[in-house]
């Protein structure tokens, strides 16, 4: 059996050879754990979870990497960035049921909800920056406000299609920034 090293373990990890995995967390475990405690700060209670969703992330989505295109400790990096929002996400949505559940009165967002919302508007605004506006207003009523296609249509005066369209150019932007982004360096 060929050890598995620097050069050769993304071809493992493909193959799904658990010896390329635990190669992924001796090297990049760090990173993934200051990315996670990074955007998940005051809720370490979830770190351990979200870490191994990360691994577990990497694992199922390796042939979705490209190495020509993207270097892998940026690509894990994103993906771990990316998770710890998501956890985020959970955490305020568990806070809510939790407080729907204590009272039947309206639900007010704690200082801590209001921050992690904050925190995950923020890295939102600042990935979709790099739009028009106009597209950056339709991947918010589509993506975050949940508004059907058709009713979107209707508003712009356009066929639905042109929408579907939209949609797509404009995530095909942000993937060329995110893209160009990571080959910048990670600021994290």
């Amino acid at each position: 059996m060929r050890a598995i090293e620097e050069h050769n373990f993304i071809k493992y990890l493909r193959k799904k050879d658990e010896r390329a995995l635990d190669y992924v967390i001796d090297v990049y475990s760090g990173l993934i754990r200051s990315i996670v405690r990074k955007h998940l700060g005051s809720i370490g209670q979830f770190e351990e979870e979200c870490m191994n969703d990360v691994l577990l992330a990497i694992w199922n989505g390796i042939d979705c990497f490209d190495e020509q295109e993207n270097n892998f400790k940026n690509w894990v990096a994103a993906i771990s960035k990316y998770k710890s929002i998501d956890y985020k996400r959970k955490y305020i949505k568990l806070l809510q049921e939790v407080e729907i559940e204590k009272a039947d009165r309206v639900h007010t967002l704690s200082a801590e909800e209001k921050l992690l919302q904050s925190e995950i508007n923020e890295e939102l605004e600042s990935m979709l920056s790099s739009l028009p506006m106009l597209e950056r207003d339709l991947l918010k009523a589509y993506y975050l406000q949940d508004e059907p296609i058709h009713e979107l249509a209707d508003k712009m005066g356009i066929k639905t299609s042109a929408i579907y369209n939209k949609l797509s150019r404009s995530r095909k932007k942000l993937r060329n920034v995110f893209r160009s982004y990571k080959e910048g360096g990670i600021r994290e």
